[in-house]
């Protein structure tokens, strides 16, 4: 069973507390400041799993929340990309929030991320080192931190020009691009043929993925950071293991653990079907993980910050290897660790961005033994159905707690999804539960009351 690392009046453990360095208060001096007013924060392009929580912050008197951002998945707003500029997009938030906010936040992967560091870094506001974010998004070095500290936590790995003619590959292998989000492009190849397949992108395709990663090689190369070109692949040893989300932040340079979560595939898929709360793992996995953690995000320069890492465990070797890591808060997981352990990822968040010790945020008693974030998806090409016309209403009613997220496309936006992705993933529902049985009877119950099939994972106990 993985452990909090809270006890039970809300603070650091003695061991930890003995570990942490004193965070810096100068950016917490404000607000204790003779006005009292609530510090500043500046969201960069807030996630839907943010707003209502955020929401409640700003209601609650602990911080105003001011916005900055635009939707890029979604049209009109996506259309943005094409004349983004990063450095302009820096300079102007600089101007503008110079002096008025107190702290930076982002989950963002495309961009807010490395906006928020290097505008942080101008502001002189606490903030993730931009090296690191760039070293974590860019899957080869990232790789290569990881082989240089840890080599048996590092699958076998290799970079290749996006082209499907590319010298020495061996297939069987696992492909994705060097940058990319959400599992972009990402696939088992077992051929020539199959790679061919997956390259092959429409001009509108290119279009959008060339404007996605044009602004994360311009300011690789600013940094003077030597690194194979954003488009272009790595290839790793597939392997067929547990997928396991490790949710974290680095305090003063040191790593503190939030929560485990396991990821379950739509069985027979790559495709993620759930997110389960707490994970159920033996202790010395967990210890396992918290190294590697460790060791990881120190050859990456990570010092400050949220972060997850996605890791593979092989229960029949009791191998533990990392995917990847991610140089932002899991803003879907926040719910589940809030639910089962009792914290606020996004309170913690706000006060470590504020140079305060998030780890004296107070700890609530938990309210619920698991917590899941499941997903609906299509696997044929066609929309996810709308649900029936009272389902939102009656899930409300039947299951306060219960947040939905909605994402249907239809037309070129679904193409494209399925071409990037595999699967067309409609909606999203985290829901909190008694236990793991409970929390089974409700996703069959808040299926039901919309009309949907019921989302099946790996392990799912059927009914």
């Amino acid at each position: 069973m993985q452990r909090s690392p809270f006890e039970a009046n809300g603070t650091v453990s003695d061991r930890e507390a003995a570990a942490t360095p004193t965070v810096s208060r100068r950016h917490s001096a404000r607000r204790r400041s003779a006005d009292a007013r609530p510090p500043v924060v500046l969201v960069l392009f807030p996630k839907d799993w943010d707003r209502n929580r955020l929401a409640a912050i700003e209601a609650g008197g602990i911080a105003r929340v001011v916005v900055e951002g635009f939707e890029i998945y979604a049209f009109p707003s996506a259309l943005r990309i094409a004349w983004f500029d990063f450095d302009r997009w820096v300079d102007r938030l600089a101007r503008r929030w110079a002096g008025r906010v107190d702290a930076i936040v982002s989950h963002h992967e495309p961009f807010g991320a490395l906006v928020a560091a290097f505008l942080a870094e101008r502001l002189g506001l606490p903030g993730t080192p931009p090296q690191a974010v760039i070293r974590a998004q860019h899957k080869l070095l990232a790789r290569e931190a990881l082989h240089a500290v840890c080599p048996d936590a590092c699958p076998t790995f290799f970079g290749f020009p996006a082209r499907a003619d590319a010298a020495d590959l061996s297939f069987p292998f696992f492909a994705k691009p060097v940058k990319a989000t959400f599992s972009v492009l990402a696939r088992e190849v077992h051929s020539r043929a199959e790679l061919e397949k997956l390259l092959r992108l429409s001009w509108i395709d290119r279009l959008s993925l060339h404007a996605l990663i044009r602004p994360f090689d311009r300011v690789t190369r600013a940094l003077g950071i030597a690194a194979a070109p954003a488009a272009s692949m790595i290839g790793e040893t597939i392997q067929y293991a547990k997928q396991l989300n490790y949710d974290g932040m680095v305090v003063n340079g040191v790593v503190h653990r939030l929560g485990i979560v396991e990821e379950r595939m739509v069985p027979g898929t790559r495709a993620f079907g759930a997110f389960v709360a707490p994970a159920r793992l033996p202790e010395r996995i967990v210890m396992r993980c918290d190294e590697l953690a460790r060791l990881f995000l120190g050859a990456l320069g990570f010092s400050h910050g949220c972060f997850n890492i996605e890791f593979f465990w092989d229960p029949a070797s009791d191998r533990v290897t990392v995917i990847e890591a991610n140089p932002r808060m899991a803003a879907q997981m926040a719910d589940l660790h809030h639910w089962t352990l009792g914290i606020d990822p996004w309170r913690m968040e706000m006060a470590l961005a504020l140079g305060e010790d998030p780890l004296a945020v107070p700890r609530e008693t938990p309210q619920w033994g698991a917590a899941g974030s499941m997903v609906w998806r299509t696997f044929d090409g066609r929309p996810g159905a709308p649900p029936r016309a009272d389902g939102e209403a009656a899930l409300a009613a039947a299951q306060p707690q219960a947040r939905l997220m909605r994402y249907p496309k239809q037309g070129r936006e679904l193409e494209r999804e399925m071409k990037w992705l595999g699967s067309h993933r409609y909606a999203v529902m985290n829901l909190p539960a008694r236990d793991r049985e409970d929390l089974f009877a409700r996703t069959r119950e808040a299926s039901a009351l919309l009309g949907w099939p019921v989302p099946r994972w790996e392990d799912w106990p059927g009914g």
